[in-house]
């Protein structure tokens, strides 16, 4: 099964196409953990297996950005090995690691996502050029989503800053991407914000159907009715990423940590369904 199949039948399982980011901070975890649990990484560990197993029938993918795990050292990414094990398999997994490097080194960074923890897609960066890319997609069960336009304050410094051809910078990333998907086996993506969504039309333009990662809905506050005629316009494969809106909303709720989590994450899946607007399935 190729990584777009596996996407549209983990959508379709559970109706929506809703990625929740597996991001812990233990600062922010429920103070009945914390006080369970004297070893934070141990209180981690509990917080996302309980996660994933209050979560698994209403998302469609889980994303783990690996600098919540890394921050912990040996420990972290012993962690990062653990969570990634507990996920069920039909459920799609993306490493959130936003790598971008020279061949050699990126072959080694594909080894350690692909070949060890099995993810099954990764976020990278294109600045070093298209060859640092490659490494990652030679294998068709697997996908790359590409910074293009990502949902931060900061990502007007440099995607949204004009080329000498006349071209915005998130364009042209598009536009290479668009060519570069033709010649490879794996499924190449892009992470288009959906803080940025009015500036989408052209990215999504110079790359149709293309597979996206949209962040930005959620703590970021960003809409994502504003991106779903430019989606359907161009074809794009949605999935839509929430991370503290789900994982921290028992921060402003009266249930229990674990009531708080399934009723945000069947809101966020409810309102990805209604109506179903969302071109992810081909």
């Amino acid at each position: 099964m190729n990584y777009s199949d596996k996407l549209a039948e983990a959508v379709r399982q559970c109706g929506a196409p809703l990625c929740l980011g597996l991001d812990p901070v233990y600062e922010t975890l429920p103070e009945a953990l914390k006080s369970a649990h004297s070893d934070p990484v141990e209180a981690l560990e509990v917080f996302c297996g309980k996660l994933i197993e209050l979560t698994a029938p209403f998302v469609s993918a889980y994303k783990l950005n690996t600098a919540y795990y890394e921050a912990w050292g040996s420990a972290g990414f012993e962690l990062l090995e653990k969570i990634t094990r507990r996920i069920p398999e039909h459920i799609v997994t993306i490493a959130d690691t936003k790598r971008g490097d020279v061949p050699h080194t990126a072959l080694k960074y594909k080894e350690a996502f692909f070949d060890h923890l099995n993810f099954d897609a990764i976020t990278l960066s294109p600045l070093m050029g298209k060859d640092t890319l490659r490494p990652f997609l030679e294998d068709y069960r697997k996908a790359c989503y590409i910074l293009t336009l990502t949902s931060n304050d900061g990502a007007s410094d440099f995607f949204m800053q004009r080329l000498q051809n006349g071209r915005f910078l998130c364009e042209e990333i598009a536009d290479q991407l668009h060519g570069l998907s033709g010649e490879v086996q794996g499924q190449v993506g892009m992470v288009v914000g959906a803080t940025h969504s009015r500036d989408a039309d052209a990215v999504c333009k110079a790359f149709p159907q293309s597979h996206l990662l949209t962040p930005g809905i959620g703590a970021q506050q960003g809409n994502p009715d504003e991106l779903i005629d430019v989606i359907n316009r161009y074809r794009c494969k949605a999935l839509i990423p929430v991370s503290r809106g789900i994982i921290e909303a028992h921060k402003n709720s009266s249930q229990s940590w674990t009531e708080a989590v399934v009723t945000a994450t069947k809101n966020f899946n409810r309102n990805l369904q209604e109506p179903a607007r969302w071109h992810v399935t081909t």
